[in-house]
């Protein structure tokens, strides 16, 4: 059971357990002896809301990359998504070595691109409204904070998109004469995806990595793919024992320490009365004093929230806050965490609610109840009529909007974790490397094009760079390159100079 508990608490501390994108996974380690050319911040004025003409804007902040671009050479964006946007992964110049470039880079350098790092509204910098007011949570104050508006944002700011730099001159860099790719991970994915779906006109390509492209309400799929990795991790433990002649179980008692340091604390923590100053027997407390006795043992670990803090800096509730008649409201204190949670308690769902049965991990009081009263408590209510945050969040209408687990977006490439608990959102189910036609049906029945990841997590191909990430890179720049050649046969008259060897250089 020991061995158990160790892989529970080390997984959800490396997958997104409370938020979709943990912010680290989806970005490069960067090696500090590369060289360095980091790009200033930059900002673009959007409407606030794209619906009305007289709205007032906000700031939009992004970042360039240019150094191996050459003119006529296509647009790749990266998407920050649901939080700050920053240059971790495009801080390399034209003299770093191919082997100390992000991935991100690569593409740029491969391809002769132009290089975008945009920060979604409602987060980072980008803010239609002052920090200090978004944090105190007002309903109101988000209601712009919509898929369709930060979608539109993209639109809009590729359609005007222009350089004043010496080398862009003469240069159309709007998607009428320049091809733009849409790269994401995560939420950042499920963007990439749609932005293929909602405006193809803008965006030409995407490669959407790791992306639940499905919004759902009960996500207790969330768990399975823990539960698999899970069991094979175990197993390969006991086949490593077995290797090195040991033919024995490993003793819990002995080993603990030594597989995760906090637990054997947390055991002698637990099974010590404070009370009567006894330790329990083998079997611990709870079948002579209770489930509640334990729990509250179980709270009292002063270590407890720096083992289950699931990917958060701090939480600032009480454990009993699972309990199942009265929850407490765990309020986020963090703008990007707010931001998501009102994206995701009104249309997006993903609750991560527990999943009963004999591949349980998580308790069972983290109920569609509990994440009910979490959306509801957060966010302050002070207007009159129905409220923005829905009882239930609103999956099917963005499933309707933008078609769910039907879509097929052309000139896509999807790639997914074997163990991402997202995965199970995602309508890539088996790997299929056949470059589609340009032109490819998008029908629901049509095939996807994309990867597995053997053996990885959540956004397994940003964050690393072995054999099944390069291949998977690869193998979108192939295709990125035959569409490429397409593009510049079906718009030869309509291209800027020079771009015809540089989309498509003869071999």
């Amino acid at each position: 059971m020991i061995y158990i508990l160790a892989f529970v608490l080390f997984w959800l501390n490396h997958t997104h357990a409370n938020r979709l994108a943990h912010r680290n996974a989806d970005q490069i380690v960067l090696d500090t002896g590369r060289f360095n050319s980091v790009p200033n911040a930059e900002n673009v004025s959007l409407r606030i809301d794209h619906n009305n003409k007289t709205s007032s804007n906000f700031s939009n902040r992004f970042y360039v990359k240019a150094d191996w671009y050459e003119p006529g050479g296509p647009v790749f964006l990266y998407d920050g998504g649901e939080g700050t946007a920053d240059t971790s992964h495009i801080n390399s110049n034209k003299f770093t070595s191919d082997k100390q470039l992000s991935f991100f880079e690569r593409f740029l350098k491969g391809h002769r691109g132009l290089g975008i790092v945009w920060e979604h509204r409602y987060y980072g910098e980008s803010l239609p409204l002052p920090q200090n007011r978004l944090i105190e949570s007002r309903e109101e104050d988000f209601k712009y904070l919509t898929t369709k508006q930060a979608l539109d944002d993209v639109m809009v700011f590729a359609s005007s998109f222009k350089r004043s730099e010496k080398q862009f001159k003469g240069v159309d860099l709007t998607p009428k004469k320049t091809p733009w790719i849409f790269i994401g991970c995560s939420y950042p994915g499920v963007r990439a995806a749609i932005m293929r779906v909602a405006y193809p006109d803008t965006i030409f390509a995407s490669y959407a990595a790791s992306a639940p492209i499905e919004a759902k309400v009960d996500m207790s799929s969330y768990y399975q793919p823990i539960w698999s990795g899970m069991t094979s991790y175990l197993s390969n433990i006991w086949g490593t024992w077995q290797n090195y002649g040991m033919e024995r179980e490993p003793d819990p008692e002995n080993e603990t320490q030594s597989l995760h340091p906090g637990l054997r604390a947390m055991c002698d923590h637990i099974s010590y009365n404070n009370d009567t100053g006894t330790m329990s027997d083998a079997k611990g407390w709870a079948h002579r004093k209770g489930v509640d006795f334990t729990l509250d043992r179980l709270q009292s670990w002063p270590g407890l929230i720096d083992q289950i803090d699931f990917g958060r800096e701090t939480i600032s509730c009480p454990v009993k806050s699972v309990q199942p008649k009265s929850p407490q409201c765990v309020r986020d204190d963090k703008l990007e965490d707010i931001s998501w949670k009102y994206q995701y308690c009104t249309k997006w769902g993903y609750l991560q609610v527990g999943n009963p049965g004999v591949n349980q991990i998580v308790s069972k009081y983290y109920d569609l109840n509990f994440f009910r009263h979490q959306c509801q408590c957060q966010f302050n209510f002070t207007g009159t009529g129905n409220r923005a945050i829905p009882l239930i969040p609103q999956v099917d209408l963005i499933n309707r909007m933008y078609g769910g687990q039907k879509m097929r977006p052309s000139r896509t490439f999807l790639t997914d974790g074997e163990f991402d608990p997202w995965r199970t959102l995602s309508p890539l189910m088996v790997d299929n490397i056949t470059i589609p036609d340009y032109d490819a049906p998008t029908t629901p029945e049509a095939p996807l094009f994309g990867r597995v990841l053997r053996n990885k997590q959540h956004c397994g191909d940003f964050d690393s760079y072995d054999e099944d990430a390069k291949a998977a890179h690869a193998r979108f720049s192939e295709a990125l390159n035959q569409w490429l050649c397409s593009y510049t046969k079906k718009n030869k008259n309509n291209l800027n100079k020079g771009a015809e060897n540089i989309l498509c250089p003869k071999k």
